[in-house]
């Protein structure tokens, strides 16, 4: 009786632990990326405020996304990092601007908790990234959603071709991997840009070297670059300036690196893209997400030039999870 007992008891031990195990996988972990959707096309009307409705589901941990409504639902309280882009290509008349939101519905009220505003004296008639990112709290069964608001004359159609229109969320109460400082690596300071990969921008300082999370090579040559060795969730950030207009993205696994961010195809390797218009103006893209090993993470740029504040450049990478 004694050993059935004993039995039972572990096997009740074994039963409880693989049920906590499942509900934990069932959750979304910190530090993950709960979200990751893009739009490959779409309109819309001139002067008005919609949802963007971001299509193309390429993660969604806790199948929390509607791809129909746009709409996200909290399920259940987190700290969020949040990160959207709206590209658009249509002709913006003087004064006008193109608005991103995040906005927040808790108890069936709407707040704007953070947004951004691109005039079209800056970005011209041509192609337009609006881009945004923020972080917030959400309790259960909260709802965000991206509104964009298109004040130019006409219908503006997304650039969701080029992979300029997505939408990520990702758990903001994150630690850093368990390789703690190693796995963040920081550089500044434009270079310029490969004189063979004349695509991919270098930079002329590091300020935090990567351990063995992933590797970093710098080539006047070939551009930087980041081999990721550990797969995981990382976060990158990259920001820059030129004497001109200056089109600048995140990219995986870039498969030219003599073609102009906005033109790389498929755009799946595109993780974000920017535009900065008109000279020694600044401009920051951002991603969060899973990345496999082996993986090859570049700042790609259409410009050469360091503009009047090379500094300005810099680009971080974070595992951080």
């Amino acid at each position: 009786m004694k050993l059935i007992s004993i039995l039972l008891a572990l096997t009740f031990s074994l039963g409880a632990h693989a049920s906590s195990s499942a509900i934990q996988a069932l959750g979304a972990n910190p530090g993950a990326t709960v979200l990751d959707a893009i739009l490959t096309s779409g309109s819309f009307s001139s002067g008005s405020t919609a949802t963007v409705v971001y299509s193309t589901v390429r993660k969604d941990s806790a199948a929390a996304y509607n791809s129909s409504t746009g709409i996200w639902t909290a399920p259940r309280n987190a700290d969020l990092n949040i990160a959207a882009q709206v590209g658009t290509d249509g002709s913006f008349s003087s004064g006008n601007a193109a608005v991103i939101n995040v906005v927040q519905n808790t108890g069936g009220s709407d707040t704007i908790r953070c947004h951004n505003r691109v005039l079209a004296a800056l970005n011209g008639t041509g192609a337009n990234w609006v881009p945004v990112n923020c972080q917030l709290h959400v309790v259960t069964g909260d709802q965000i959603r991206i509104t964009y608001v298109n004040a130019a004359s006409g219908q503006t159609v997304m650039e969701g071709s080029t992979g300029s229109t997505y939408f990520t969320i990702t758990e903001a109460n994150a630690t850093v991997a368990a390789s703690g400082a190693s796995s963040v690596s920081r550089v500044s300071g434009a270079g310029g840009n490969g004189s063979t990969a004349t695509k991919v921008r270098y930079f002329s300082s590091v300020v935090t070297s990567p351990g063995s999370d992933m590797s970093y090579a710098s080539s006047s040559v070939n551009g930087d670059s980041w081999t990721i060795n550990v797969a995981g969730n990382y976060a990158i950030t990259y920001c820059d300036a030129s004497a001109s207009n200056l089109n600048l993205a995140i990219t995986d696994n870039q498969t030219s690196l003599t073609t102009n961010p906005y033109s790389l195809s498929p755009y799946s390797q595109v993780l974000a893209l920017g535009t900065s218009a008109g000279g020694d103006l600044s401009q920051c893209v951002s991603w969060s997400g899973p990345l496999a090993a082996t993986h090859v993470i570049r700042a790609a740029s259409d410009q050469s030039s360091t503009g009047v504040a090379p500094g300005r450049a810099i680009f971080s990478i974070a595992h951080i999870n």
